[in-house]
């Protein structure tokens, strides 16, 4: 029997206006959550609303917040900003489905109307902040760097959304994409390894356990790369640079020692030195060790996942160290949280 059995559940969604709650809206049925890390705008809601209340909301300025009570504490689960709306009346019964996205929605919505110049020598993360508040996100918490623009930038062509140069500059300093939690924060962090000092979240198996007996594992290492050459060949950077990391471990199975080299070649535009360029090359291999060993499985709600999470997990087949790459949860008492991850193998 799973925790989420035994506990007191309930959820509520407000509408919020000029950053306080201005009404509560009620669900025709039990809204889901998504988050995806791999998207650009990570999370997302989906539901339908009965519409008694609606007449004075307005979803182009207006935003919904989702929150649920777990014995008796609240969590938030999640800002979003309203893309779709749908009307709906059966058997005389009204409603709207709602789609939803994180604030990120906002700077992917904005798009630059001219040549974005940017000095050489512009901090990278103060320039992101800025690209950020442009359109109108406010709400940002930022690992700081000391790392610059080694040129010019006017990169972009006209018609740009923001939120692609603001990842694309993220990914120039080994950052994360831009992701959002569940107070609505935006948050630019830097690309930590998974590992034991990193783990966000611990699933062990057992009669009071938060995690499901059921799961789903696939194995599919046949397509790994084990060399990773990264190429920058700007020529406002002079001489062209490269970097390479490789996978030389005899304890990993797709290494080059077991199968030979087997290259990954990646291009990128711009890079602040040699020491970043190089720093991208060892992520390329990071990422390459956590296997395409696919987990899917399920827990009880627990609203206190984001984006880039590490779990550790020890339920049978499923011990060891994940990155979890995705989950999921409808907003009701009966429902379990679906997760999807995968093993770190070195």
């Amino acid at each position: 029997m799973l925790i989420k059995d035994i506990i007191e559940f309930s959820a509520r969604y407000e509408v919020m206006r000029g950053g306080g709650v201005y009404k509560r809206i009620y669900p025709a049925d039990d809204p889901e959550i998504n988050c995806v890390s791999s998207s650009a705008l990570k999370m997302s809601i989906r539901g339908a609303f009965y519409r008694d209340n609606f007449e004075d909301i307005n979803f182009l300025t207006d935003r919904i917040r989702a929150v649920v009570t777990i014995n008796g504490v609240d969590y938030p689960c999640g800002h979003f900003v309203v893309t779709s709306e749908e009307y709906r009346k059966t058997g005389g019964l009204k409603t709207v489905a709602i789609e939803g996205y994180s604030p990120l929605y906002l700077a992917e919505r904005k798009k630059i109307e001219t040549r974005l110049s940017i000095p050489a020598g512009t901090n990278y993360v103060a320039q992101i902040n800025s690209l950020l508040m442009a359109c109108g996100i406010t709400n940002i918490i930022s690992t700081p760097t000391s790392l610059t623009m080694a040129t010019a930038r006017e990169d972009w062509e006209i018609g740009t959304p923001y939120l692609t140069i603001i990842n694309d500059l993220l990914a120039e300093i080994n950052y994360n994409s831009a992701w959002v939690d569940l107070n609505g924060a935006v948050h630019i962090t830097p690309y930590a390894a998974p590992s034991l000092a990193n783990v966000t979240h611990t699933y062990t198996a057992g009669q009071f356990s938060l995690i499901g007996e059921d799961y789903t594992l696939s194995n599919d290492m046949h397509s790994k790369c084990n060399v990773f050459l990264v190429i920058c060949s700007n020529p406002d950077l002079g001489a062209p640079m490269s970097a390479t990391a490789e996978i030389t471990d005899p304890s990993v199975p797709f290494s080059t020692v077991n199968i030979g080299r087997v290259l990954s070649v990646t291009q990128v535009d711009n890079t602040p030195n040699q020491t970043v360029l190089q720093n991208t090359a060892n992520m390329l291999r990071t990422k390459a060790l956590l296997t395409t060993q696919t987990i899917t499985f399920e827990t009880a709600i627990n609203p206190t996942h984001s984006s880039f999470n590490v779990l550790a997990l020890d339920n049978d087949e499923l011990s060891g160290l994940f990155e979890e790459t995705e989950w999921s949860m409808v907003l009701s008492p009966s429902a379990n949280m679906k997760h999807k991850a995968r093993r770190v193998i070195a």
